[in-house]
C-alpha cells in the first residue's frame, strides 16, 4: 500500500496556451528507511520544450494525450529520459507511425501497462513490434485504432504472455472469429472490457469468452446483446467477482437475474459470487427488476446504479437487500429525494455502509446532503 505525500503541478508555458504538467509522488510505507519514491505524469496540449523534459529515473506512469505536433523523433527522445517507465498511454498523437512506435518503446522495455488510443498511424505491424519486444506487459488497453485487424491483434496478444489486463473499444476491423481468436491467446487474463465493437455481435462475444479465471467484466454498449448471451456467459464465470453492465439496451431485468444465478460455484470451492456490481443505463429495468437482482447477489459489497430510467424508487430493493453492503454509489435519479436517501442509509440492513456517493440528484440540495452526513457521521457522504 502507498501513501501519498506530495503532489506538484509543473506548469509550461508558451505563446499559445498553457500547458499542465501534473507529478504526484508516492512514497512506499514498505520501508521507512529507504522509501521508495514513484512519479507519474501527464502532458496534454502543448508539447514542453524538449530541454525542459529532463532525465528522469523516478518517473513510472507517463501519459502524452493529444499533441498534434509530436514526432517519432520526438517521442524517442523523451521515453530515452525515463528509462524506469512502467506505464504509458498515447492517445490523439496524430503524428506517430509504426516506427515511431516501435523505436521509442525499445526504451522502456521494462514497461507493463500500454495504453493506445485515437493513434490512427498505429497498424498491425507496429503493434505487434511493440508487443514483441515489452515480454513483462500485463495490462493493454486500445480503443478507436481504425488499422487494427483480427490477426494483428491475434499477433499483439500472442506476445503478451502475462496479460492480465485487456481492454478493447471501437475496433472496427475486429470481428466474431477474430475475437474468438485473440482471446483464446489471453490465458491468464483476468480483468476483460469488451466496448463498442461495430463488427462483432452478442454471439460472437459468447464465442469468444472463455469465462473460467475472469475475475472483472465490463461489458458496455455491444451490438445485439441479449439476455440469453448473457446467461451463457455467466454459466462459464465461476471465478468472476466484478461485473459492469452499461447500455446494453436488449438486456431485461428477469435476463439479468436469471444469469445472475447461473454463476457456477466450484465444487470444494467457497462459492465466487459476485461482490461488485455497477448497472449503468439499461433502460428498460424497473424497480421491481432492481429488487430480484440484488436479490440474486446477497454478498455484493460494491453497488454502483447509474441513470436507470424505469427504476421510479431506490428505497424499496436498497432497504430489503444486500445487507453486506460497503459501498453505494448512485448517479442521476433526479427524482429521488433527500428522505429516500436517509431511510437507505439508516435501514438496519446497512449498518456496515461505509461510503455513499450521490451525483446529479436534481432534487437533493447539497445542504441537504450535508446534513445527512452531519446525521451519519460513520458513512463519508459526498454529492
Amino acid at each position: 500500500m502507498s501513501l501519498v505525500n506530495s503532489v506538484d503541478t509543473i506548469v509550461y508555458k508558451s505563446t499559445e496556451s498553457t500547458l499542465s504538467c501534473t507529478v504526484k509522488r508516492e512514497m512506499s510505507t514498505d520501508s521507512l528507511d529507504n522509501p521508495k519514491i514513484e512519479k507519474s505524469m501527464v502532458v496534454k496540449g502543448l508539447m514542453p520544450d524538449e530541454t525542459e523534459f529532463d532525465n528522469d529515473e523516478t518517473l513510472s506512469t507517463l501519459s502524452l494525450v493529444c499533441l498534434p505536433d509530436i514526432t517519432n523523433v520526438r517521442l524517442e527522445i523523451m521515453l530515452s529520459r525515463v528509462p524506469n517507465l512502467t506505464s504509458l498511454a498515447l492517445c490523439k498523437l496524430l503524428k506517430i507511425t509504426d516506427d515511431g512506435l516501435t523505436t521509442a518503446l525499445e526504451q522502456v522495455k521494462d514497461l507493463r501497462t500500454l495504453h493506445i488510443g485515437h493513434v490512427d498511424g498505429i497498424t498491425d505491424v507496429g503493434l505487434q513490434a511493440a508487443a514483441k519486444q515489452l515480454i513483462l506487459l500485463d495490462s493493454l488497453r486500445l480503443w478507436y485504432l481504425p488499422n487494427i485487424s483480427d490477426k494483428g491483434l491475434t499477433t499483439t496478444i500472442g506476445y503478451c504472455r502475462s496479460l492480465i489486463t485487456l481492454f478493447l473499444w471501437q475496433l472496427p476491423k475486429l470481428t466474431n472469429r477474430g475475437l474468438k481468436t485473440a482471446l483464446s491467446k489471453a490465458k491468464l487474463v483476468r480483468d476483460l472490457t469488451l466496448r463498442d465493437l461495430p463488427c462483432v455481435d452478442g454471439q460472437g462475444i459468447v464465442d469468444a469468452y472463455q469465462g473460467k479465471y475472469i475475475r472483472r467484466l465490463v461489458l458496455w454498449n455491444l451490438l445485439e446483446f441479449t439476455d440469453q448471451n448473457l446467461i451463457r456467459m455467466m454459466r462459464k464465470s465461476c471465478t468472476l467477482k466484478e461485473l459492469h453492465l452499461k447500455s446494453l439496451e436488449q438486456l431485461t431485468g428477469k435476463g439479468i437475474t436469471t444469469a445472475l444465478n447461473s454463476i457456477p460455484t466450484v465444487s470444494g470451492i467457497i462459492s465466487q459470487k459476485l461482490t461488485v456490481l455497477v448497472l449503468d443505463y439499461l433502460k428498460t429495468l424497473t424497480t421491481k427488476e432492481l429488487e430480484q437482482i440484488l436479490r440474486a447477489v446477497p454478498g455484493l459489497l460494491n453497488l454502483t446504479l447509474v441513470c436507470l430510467p424505469g427504476v421510479r424508487k431506490l428505497k424499496s430493493p436498497l432497504v430489503n437487500t444486500t445487507p453486506q453492503l460497503i459501498e453505494l454509489h448512485l448517479d442521476a435519479f433526479p427524482n429521488t429525494k433527500i428522505d429516500e436517501i436517509r431511510q437507505i442509509v439508516k435501514a438496519p440492513a446497512k449498518a456496515r455502509l461505509e461510503i455513499l456517493t450521490a451525483y446529479n440528484m436534481d432534487s437533493i440540495s447539497k445542504k441537504e446532503m450535508d446534513t445527512l452526513q452531519i446525521e451519519f457521521k460513520s458513512i463519508c457522504i459526498q454529492i
